[in-house]
């Protein structure tokens, strides 16, 4: 990893709904995303229930079969994170851009691979731990990133984030002109988040499967089985209207890069003028369990809860949760 520079740090802000945080002058907000249960996929199967429609083709057998998935409450970023926010956090040497696509502060970052994502997320974490009180950023879990494009506890029953209209709320080929948009030009969903849907494919913490048999039947559920592959969500610029829709799935190999790929952040267990359960505390005081890197590879099995209060600073998928020490 590239070392990493000293930054003129930091604050944080509250608003009713949004966690305002701001590194080296950048601000960038997290929107709250409360908890509860919603129904996961698209099927084409049958119009009396959950999650019909009758336009989905060759990419009904790896959003089916529409599952129930509860999720404790996280927050997510408001916007796709921007190439200004990149610049901040880590540097401008790290941010390549392709002036014919989109360039400027205000347009998603792209050319980033899975692994890059990781360098942001443990860079805000470490420069921002003051405030951020035990909670943690992170890629968003596959079921977190549809929860919140469906609209979490405010979903209607939209093909796309915010709207049956892809026009109104995501950049795809029909609209695009064949280049990124600046983030926030289109409506929000229902919890005033945008771009969730087209502009730029968004990067998941999870491992692809081609279908949801095999999906973890957990409260806030993420796989870990091993594959070459991470699930990557919402369609792009270039994407036909159809590939954007909420359900759709998609994957890359984490190593990646090209112009149709970002991501957006999460943030785990933040507690809004409070103190939150620090996640390691917490899952050291729980049974043995077995402890994964974020690859995959299997670094200790039927860890002690001592053993785990003793591992390296970094991040660890414990109890298919994403853990920051």
């Amino acid at each position: 990893m590239k070392a990493l520079t000293t930054l003129a740090i930091l604050a944080c802000s509250t608003t009713a709904f949004a966690q305002t945080f701001t590194i080296n002058g950048v601000s960038f907000e997290m929107v709250k995303v409360e908890g509860g249960s919603f129904y996961m996929g698209g099927q084409r199967d049958n119009a009396t229930l959950p999650n019909y429609d009758a336009e989905i083709s060759q990419y009904v057998n790896t959003a089916s079969p529409v599952h129930s998935v509860e999720l404790s409450t996280f927050h997510i970023g408001k916007y796709e994170v921007t190439q200004e926010l990149w610049k901040a956090a880590l540097s401008e040497e790290l941010l390549k851009v392709d002036n014919g696509i989109g360039a400027g502060d205000n347009y998603p970052v792209y050319y980033i691979s899975y692994n890059n994502c990781l360098e942001l997320v443990y860079t805000l974490n470490n420069k921002l731990k003051d405030v951020l009180n035990g909670a943690y950023f992170t890629i968003p879990s596959e079921a977190q990133w549809e929860y919140a494009a469906r609209g979490g506890a405010n979903m209607t029953e939209t093909f796309y984030a915010g709207s049956n209209t892809s026009d109104v709320v995501a950049w795809t080929r029909e609209n695009s002109k064949g280049v990124v948009s600046e983030v926030g030009k289109l409506s929000p969903n229902e919890l005033g988040i945008y771009d969730m849907t087209g502009n730029v494919q968004e990067w998941c913490a999870d491992y692809y499967f081609n279908s949801y048999d095999n999906y973890p039947d957990t409260k806030d559920p993420i796989v870990t089985s091993y594959n070459s592959y991470n699930i990557i969500r919402g369609g792009h610029f270039m994407s036909p209207s159809l590939q954007a829709k909420i359900y759709n799935r998609d994957y890359q190999s984490p190593s990646q890069i090209n112009t149709y790929s970002g991501f957006r952040l999460a943030l785990i267990g933040y507690v809004e003028n409070s103190t939150a359960i620090s996640p390691s505390t917490q899952i050291a005081e729980s049974s043995n369990t077995d402890v994964y890197s974020l690859s995959g590879v299997l670094i200790k099995r039927n860890a002690t809860p001592t053993e785990i209060k003793t591992l390296p600073k970094g991040v660890y998928i414990i109890n298919n949760k994403l853990i920051v020490k």
